[in-house]
């Protein structure tokens, strides 16, 4: 877990459970949810850190515990006081949950480094929430990275961040495709949209990328007037030539 919470800012009753020295019985109580006297809060803490405990048998079954963790009991756990260490072990369990990841995406306590790792492996509507916010984006570019290689983010999102990473000259070392735009000369006049960033197609990526991300929604699949013209005057030329 990390960061590691500290147990002695718990209640009395949850450093008990929490204690190797204590009954299996009562550990396993905790490992399931059950702490009587507890907050909902303090009880979620208590079954993270079972979760990551060395006891094998208890953080299987803790771990079960956050799986199946009804979205009520966990959106009342959701308090302010929540420690960063916990977001962490159950964000990645929810990943999956927009009404859920509403909640912990905006929780004051929530580390980039926990966003990262949600961004890895969440659905696409989560995706889509988590690249609302480009001020967490541009302070913290590895979740950019890391909804890129996330096969359930969508590509024009995935075009949209990319094209946000290059206006603020952010490097994406993640990425094995992105290259930097060269520094703009003092002397040279700015550039034109075709020519304002590169973008290498890399083979062994999750994702395929035109060498030029302006010019593909510059092209179009529709016939130039001139083609039609062309096209109709030919058609009319064989209509008058064939017999009557």
């Amino acid at each position: 877990m990390e960061p590691a919470v500290d147990v002695s800012t718990l209640p009395q009753q949850a450093q008990r459970l929490l204690d190797p020295k204590t009954p299996p019985a009562l550990r396993t109580l905790g490992a399931r949810g059950i702490a009587p006297g507890l907050k909902p809060g303090e009880a979620l803490t208590v079954v993270c850190l079972l979760a990551e405990g060395e006891d094998v048998h208890i953080a299987d079954m803790a771990k079960a515990t956050l799986k199946s963790l009804p979205v009520p009991v966990l959106n009342g756990a959701l308090t302010a006081d929540l420690p960063p260490g916990v977001l962490d072990v159950v964000a990645p369990q929810f990943a999956g949950e927009l009404a859920v990841m509403e909640r912990i995406l905006a929780h004051p306590n929530l580390l980039p480094s926990t966003v990262a790792k949600v961004a890895a492996a969440c659905s696409e509507p989560v995706s889509e929430l988590i690249a609302t916010n480009e001020e967490r984006l541009l302070k913290h570019p590895e979740i950019i990275e890391k909804l890129y290689m996330n096969r359930r983010t969508r590509m024009s999102t995935t075009d949209r961040l990319i094209e946000l990473a290059v206006r603020n000259g952010l490097e994406l070392t993640g990425i094995p495709a992105f290259m930097r735009p060269p520094p703009r000369s003092p002397t040279s006049s700015s550039p034109s949209r075709a020519t304002s960033h590169s973008w290498e197609t890399s083979p062994s990526g999750p994702r395929s990328r035109p060498s030029n991300l302006w010019t593909r929604t510059r092209r179009s699949t529709r016939p130039t007037t001139r083609a039609k013209r062309s096209s109709r005057r030919s058609t009319s030329i064989r209509r008058n030539a064939s017999p009557t």
